[in-house]
């Protein structure tokens, strides 16, 4: 049977490792970075520390707490939560959780999301002018349907016109295409012009 080395647990445990927040309240007047990296190293690797202090209105600090950003994988973030949550440190009870995603990286990561979404519309679009420019549009037979864009179809002079689907009232859908109706309308202004009137019987 082949032993594995702890080296190679150690680097199973890093591609496992995620970068949590972490939230470290009740925490006594003065404490510094390097105080928090200290306490936490144990459990990951601290990648930053944010400390706040709110005072009164004299300027005496009344709520000290910090944020810890810490790569580590989800038992040992478990074991800090449960060996230091509600412990004393230099005589104040600390409280240990996972922090809250704050509202500024909430907006960061919609900002990203939306960024992203705005990329795959933009790629959409290129892909549909790239087909338009490979289909020869005057050359093409009214009706010819455009390759990778649905519902769209050459007309007569060679513009693009959509194919709208209506319900009738028994609810089946049918199709209707504008280039029909271009080419009726035509027809019809034709009419009008020669002041000609067609019977059929």
């Amino acid at each position: 049977m082949m032993l594995l080395s702890p080296i190679y647990f150690y680097f199973i445990m890093l591609l496992m490792a995620q970068t949590k927040r972490i939230f470290i309240g009740k925490l006594f007047d003065g404490i510094t970075e390097l105080d928090l990296i200290k306490r936490f190293s144990h459990f990951g690797t601290i990648g930053g520390v944010e400390i706040q202090v709110k005072k009164d209105e004299t300027g005496k600090p009344i709520k000290t707490f910090a944020f810890l950003d810490m790569k580590t994988d989800d038992k040992s973030l478990q074991t800090c939560i449960s060996l230091l949550n509600n412990t004393k440190w230099k005589s104040k009870e600390i409280c240990v959780e996972i922090a809250k995603e704050c509202f500024y990286h909430k907006l960061l990561k919609q900002i990203a999301e939306c960024k992203q979404q705005n990329c795959e519309i933009k790629t959409k679009e290129i892909v549909k002018s790239e087909n338009l420019k490979k289909l020869d549009m005057k050359s093409a037979v009214p009706g010819t349907k455009i390759p990778g864009i649905k519902k769209w179809v050459i007309s007569k002079y060679g513009r693009a016109l959509p194919i709208v689907y209506i319900r009738r009232k028994d609810k089946k859908k049918i199709s209707f295409q504008f280039l029909n109706y271009v080419i009726f309308f035509n027809f019809y202004k034709k009419l009008l012009i020669h002041n000609t009137i067609y019977i059929r019987d």
